[in-house]
């Protein structure tokens, strides 16, 4: 491929970008016209990303501060009512409950704001949890395990529309039912090993 110069633009030369012609990138640009027009809409899709997470951030306060004007049960209601998108809405809550202030967003994006959002803390195991631990390894990771990739569902779950919820409602249902029958079986085995009241069970 022969070498070829490319021009710039006359009177920047502080500019190392090559010129480029109007319009959208085809088989008559050069290969460093290309590449410099992709960093240009790279960057701007950046910037544009950055300014995105300042009005999640603005969304998400006004929306704090509307949640505490509602009664109990009555925000779940508007959200259920309104037409604001629902996961829109939770990200954005999440990025104003992470930054107090709208400089403590500066450089970051809307998904890196997101990342940094604050977290529930691990709370501590109980002592159930760390008896099923002691004596069921493999039952306890299970059960943690489903206790922590349920969590951010749980939020989720009171903002389907009607017609998604009751799509839903059958596939919960059927884990319940499967949560339900393991916990009967274990409620057997307790009934079994406990003495009757008043007797002693024998040694």
């Amino acid at each position: 491929m022969p070498k070829v110069s490319i021009a710039e633009e006359p009177g920047d030369q502080s500019c190392k970008l090559p010129f480029l012609p109007l319009g959208t990138p085809n088989s008559e640009w050069f290969p460093e016209q290309i590449m410099a027009y992709v960093q240009i809409q790279y960057q701007l899709i950046l910037d544009s990303e950055k300014a995105l997470a300042l009005h999640y951030w603005h969304l998400g306060k006004a929306l704090e501060a509307l949640r505490k004007s509602f009664g109990h049960g009555h925000w779940e209601q508007f959200l259920k009512t309104s037409r604001l998108d629902k996961s829109k809405v939770f990200r954005a809550r999440a990025i104003a409950r992470t930054f107090d202030h709208e400089q403590d967003l500066a450089g970051l994006t809307a998904q890196q704001a997101y990342d940094r959002r604050q977290r529930k803390r691990k709370e501590p195991a109980s002592q159930a949890v760390a008896m099923t631990s002691a004596c069921c390894p493999r039952f306890a990771q299970f059960l943690d395990h489903v206790n922590r990739l349920v969590e951010p569902f749980i939020d989720a779950a009171g903002f389907p529309e009607g017609s998604k919820a009751a799509a839903l409602l059958p596939a919960v249902e059927q884990v319940l039912a499967k949560f339900e029958m393991i916990r009967r079986l274990l409620q057997e085995h307790v009934n079994r090993d406990t003495p009757p009241l008043g007797k002693v069970a024998p040694d």
